[in-house]
């Protein structure tokens, strides 16, 4: 089954539109939340102002309340005045305008108790609408409350508010009945939810043209850089070739001279140079061809070693195998996989010492096939191990020009794993080693039978 790959701009188009509707959510979100705690704040400010004329009124009702009508009298030191006061209910002068009017209309109770120190008893009541029921149980457990030095609060549906009327153990508890609060800030949810809605469909299509517009300029200018590097590297190829040819020539008829061998050794670099760069440029168009078949991955590798054996010999340093006897079945691309382990291999014999230890070890790990070339040494330094797979990126420039680097060696491998839906990644502590890891995904049919 083919995988589906989703391009570098259609990933960055998807983020544009998910940022742009997360910040629009946690606009709205931010916004409906100040007017929930700006509204609840106004209603508590205006009902306990109410049952505190409750209790002024010794528990009997009071119709012509009336609260601070200036903000600026209440708070005489606030420097500024509330951006919500005459817009939605936030200052006392706005508590007045939108709550005091209906506030005669809420229901209430007032109960006088008294309290030996064990016992409670209810020595009065006066209530509006609210059942003897309620009355008994709003009153017992308010009062637990109060016995812990609580004076105020709120308990379901009710706010309330606690007075000693004398010292031996007589109190009067007004408690309001806050549902028409509740009431609304239901129907204030209800209007959040198709605000945001509404706001994430507009914000969804705004970011959407947004980011049409915004990507195709990126996108003009990649693909003229693009076809800049196939055309430069088709170009290149010829020319090299050419030079390479006559070299070969001119060396017969001349061994042993120095300037020849220098100019044959650039012109190889050059050749290698350019056929990574015709490659990058093919695998940016999706041009790379892959042969996806079933292979044993370490009879694979041990064809990549051996000819390494002798250059790590002449260069004295110490090459190891740690590859499975019964061999390992991988579902991938044999050539691909065979490039991986070269760009890993001679990335290890470019960057280590005399003495150095390598090892390139296959492994099983759930419904993958890991690749490890390991390889002691300075390692790469912790900012590096996430840009060394970037193309040209060297991590140590003055080492890489000695050894002939070119930076685009791992970036070959990191779109290799691209393509088989892999990833390959670094470890390392710098300083003492590193280690390169491709993941290639394992023949799941040939794993079931074996199973089966």
């Amino acid at each position: 089954m083919r995988r589906i790959k989703i391009s570098s701009f259609a990933k960055i188009r998807l983020r544009i539109i998910f940022v742009t509707m997360l910040i629009h959510a946690t606009i709205f979100i931010g916004l409906f939340s100040v007017i929930r705690i700006s509204s609840e704040v106004a209603n508590n400010e205006c009902s306990f102002n109410y049952i505190d004329s409750i209790i002024e009124n010794h528990g009997n009702p009071v119709f012509n309340f009336s609260s601070t009508t200036d903000f600026k009298e209440a708070y005489p030191n606030l420097p500024f005045t509330p951006l919500f006061q005459n817009v939605y209910p936030y200052s006392l002068k706005a508590t007045k305008l939108y709550f005091s009017e209906g506030m005669s209309l809420r229901k209430f109770c007032s109960v006088k108790v008294k309290f030996d120190g064990e016992n409670l008893r209810i020595l009065s009541t006066y209530s509006k609408s609210i059942s003897e029921d309620t009355i008994q149980d709003v009153t017992q457990n308010i009062f637990k409350k109060v016995i812990i030095g609580e004076r105020q609060g709120n308990y379901r549906r009710f706010l309330w508010k606690c007075k000693a009327v004398d010292k031996n153990g007589t109190y009067l508890l007004v408690f309001l009945d806050n549902s028409i609060f509740f009431d609304y800030l239901q129907a204030l949810r209800q209007i959040r939810r198709h605000v945001l809605f509404m706001g994430q469909f507009f914000s969804f299509l705004f970011s959407f043209i947004l980011s049409s517009w915004a990507i195709h300029m990126f996108k003009i200018e990649f693909n003229r850089q693009k076809r800049f590097l196939s055309d430069a590297g088709h170009e290149l190829k010829t020319p090299v070739s050419v030079i390479s040819a006559n070299v070969d020539v001119l060396l017969s008829s001349y061994p042993g001279n120095k300037w020849l061998g220098y100019i044959q050794t650039e012109t190889e670099r050059m050749a290698e140079l350019t056929k990574k760069l015709l490659y990058l440029a093919r695998s940016d168009a999706n041009e790379n061809k892959f042969l996806m078949r079933s292979f044993n991955v370490c009879s694979s590798i041990m064809e990549v070693v051996l000819p390494f054996e002798s250059v790590v010999f002449e260069q004295g340093k110490i090459l190891e195998m740690d590859l499975p006897p019964e061999g390992i079945m991988v579902y991938a691309d044999e050539a691909s996989v065979k490039q991986v382990a070269v760009i890993f291999l001679d990335n290890a014999l470019k960057n280590t010492e005399e003495n150095a230890h390598i090892k390139i070890s296959v492994s099983c790990q759930k419904n993958k096939c890991l690749l490890k070339v390991y390889n002691t040494g300075l390692g790469i330094k912790p900012e590096d191990l996430k840009k060394i797979f970037q193309r040209f990126y060297r991590s140590d420039t003055s080492r890489n020009r000695l050894t002939g680097g070119s930076g685009l060696g791992l970036a070959i491998a990191s779109s290799i794993a691209e393509a088989h839906n892999t990833s390959v990644y670094a470890q390392s502590e710098y300083g003492k080693y590193a280690e390169f890891v491709f993941e290639i995904p394992l023949d799941t049919k040939k794993i079931k039978k074996a199973i089966g």
